[in-house]
């Protein structure tokens, strides 16, 4: 279900949907925060994830301190998502609602198992650099940096010697780690051919055990000449 709770009793609702007169206090599991006057409105259309679902708009005002607020929701099969714009000044409530709304409507859902979403790189390396916020993460972080810098020095130089062409650009590795310390996936942004040699060599590397199993890590790679 794909739900939309959001213009001003006093404004139209959003583009395509026609308000239904009277109000409704929201029950008690409405995603529309308690103390919210809500106007419903026929149903609109969102486009997510390559077709079109319904969500449902509405219009909501705090009466007591003349909140006004516009909350879109969307039920995926693990998260809720909720997108929420909030203001006490009508004006400025009202100018950005247009905004709000192309907001809303280009959301679309890319997966609910991120960790495999390896066609999305910036994704994967968002939750490889999340990877070392931790205490733990940050220490395995130290420990893999010290074994591919011992490893792969050489690699490197070899790659960039024995390419006529080499292509010198730096380039980011995103490695897989298994379980059992291997590199189970490897992507690479640009893909040059000096990056491509090295991931020839890193499917050899055996690191040290990974906090958890199909764990990511990131290795940025810089060439100096």
């Amino acid at each position: 279900m794909v739900g939309f709770a959001g213009c001003d009793v006093r404004q139209h609702c959003p583009t395509g949907a026609r308000r239904v007169p009277g109000r409704i206090h929201p029950r008690r599991n409405s995603p529309v925060r308690a103390g919210l006057w809500v106007d419903p409105c026929r149903d609109l259309t969102l486009y997510s994830n390559r077709r079109w679902q319904n969500y449902h708009g509405s219009s909501t005002q705090h009466e007591r301190r003349g909140n006004r607020e516009s909350v879109a929701y969307l039920e995926e099969k693990k998260v809720f998502v909720l997108f929420v714009l909030t203001s006490r000044d009508e004006a400025a409530y009202r100018d950005a609602g247009s905004a709000f709304r192309a907001l809303v409507q280009s959301y679309t859902f890319l997966t609910d198992m991120p960790e495999n979403a390896v066609e999305h790189f910036d994704l994967i390396r968002q939750i490889a650099d999340d990877n070392t916020k931790t205490p733990v993460g940050a220490a395995y972080d130290r420990q893999h940096g010290e074994y591919f810098g011992r490893r792969h020095a050489s690699t490197m130089k070899h790659c960039i010697d024995s390419l006529p062409d080499a292509d010198t650009r730096d380039f980011h590795l995103l490695i897989r780690v298994a379980a059992n310390g291997k590199p189970a996936t490897i992507l690479l942004e640009p893909e040059t051919n000096v990056a491509r040699c090295l991931r020839d060599s890193v499917r050899g590397d055996q690191y040290p055990k990974p906090p958890r199993p199909s764990y990511w890590v990131h290795v940025a790679m810089s060439i100096r000449e």
